[in-house]
């Protein structure tokens, strides 16, 4: 039972050259042509503000990179002790965002926080704002930049870790009668996701990366699909690459991928490159690898027992009978 509600949600020997230019900010995010900015955030900024960690300063050297967690994790439990702590070694300004309630919210609220995190990073840093979420984590930044057309124009790069584009089957069963806001909107047949999807899955002049495994035991689709994996996880127009086609027979299961070598190795590939993640060009030494660098797998293992205990007890809070409603400015899909 524990295996089935485990969290949704997120270096080759070589590493990667970091000396890969910044995109520069569009014209159109200068005063002079101010783009529409989509609608009014029902937060408070105070809360807003208080919900984004980022460095004191910038130092400009690669775009600033925001990280979204999972459902019913924190920023710390997801990312201080893998990509929150080795890539402010590489010389990249990481920023955390803390979802509302863990991430249990409405998902279209916490969009909000993101919107909030990239304009501030745009704003301080100079620089387009690259996002990389984690299993529930990429969905936020899809709604962000699909509904705000400032943010979209202020996106560089969105990296999906083991992200449910096209929901997982296992929501049908945890949310029988009744679950958590995300579930429900996570559900393949919700209208969350109809309106996420429809009308295009990569917006703006954003290079879209999603990097999932065959083995992850809740990024997958039944519901007569050929590819369970494939369905859930892909976004049309973006890299897709499945871990398995770089390392083929590697096990990684959801939890795994936020600490995993060869899923960092597309990661770092997707962030200095134009254009999303490219499997050709991932270093197959990395096959060798268990852990990306920083990472010690007995941490990686506590954190892991740490999650799937928090998990038991937090999706078994604050539910809702029915999916929460389309907001307005999305009702119209």
């Amino acid at each position: 039972m524990r295996a089935r509600i485990t969290l949704l949600i997120t270096v080759p020997a070589i590493v990667l050259s970091l000396f890969v230019p910044t995109i520069a900010r569009p014209a159109a995010a200068d005063p002079a042509y101010p783009l529409p900015v989509g609608p009014a955030l029902h937060e408070s900024p105070d809360v807003l503000a208080k919900a984004l960690s980022c460095p004191a300063t910038f130092t400009s050297a690669h775009n600033p990179v925001l990280f979204v967690h999972g459902t019913t994790l924190t920023p710390e439990s997801n990312w201080s002790w893998n990509y929150g702590k080795t890539l402010p070694a590489m010389g990249y300004d990481v920023c955390l965002v803390a979802l509302p309630d863990r991430a249990r919210a409405d998902i279209q609220t916490s969009a909000e926080y993101v919107v909030y995190a990239v304009r501030q990073m745009a704003r301080r840093s100079g620089h387009k704002v690259d996002i990389v979420g984690f299993s529930q984590g990429p969905l936020e930044p899809r709604w962000a930049v699909k509904y705000w057309p400032d943010v979209r124009a202020e996106v560089g790069r969105l990296v999906a870790m083991s992200g449910v584009s096209h929901g997982f089957t296992e929501t049908n069963y945890l949310c029988a009668s009744e679950c958590i806001a995300p579930f429900w909107q996570m559900r393949p047949d919700s209208q969350f996701l109809k309106a996420l999807n429809t009308g295009g899955e990569t917006l703006g002049d954003i290079a879209y990366t999603s990097v999932y495994s065959r083995t992850d035991q809740f990024v997958w689709r039944t519901d007569g699909m050929k590819e369970p994996w494939t369905e859930s996880a892909t976004i049309n127009g973006a890299s897709n690459i499945a871990i398995q086609d770089i390392c083929p027979g590697r096990y990684v299961e959801h939890i795994q991928a936020t600490y995993d070598a060869a899923v960092f190795a597309v990661i770092m590939d997707a962030l200095t490159h134009d254009g999303g993640a490219d499997a050709s060009r991932i270093d197959r030494s990395v096959c060798a690898q268990a852990a990306m660098p920083g990472v010690d797998m007995g941490k990686a293992m506590s954190e892991t027992v740490e999650i799937d205990r928090d998990l038991l007890v937090l999706t078994g809070e604050h539910h809702l009978k029915a999916e929460p409603p389309l907001a307005s400015y999305a009702a119209g899909g």
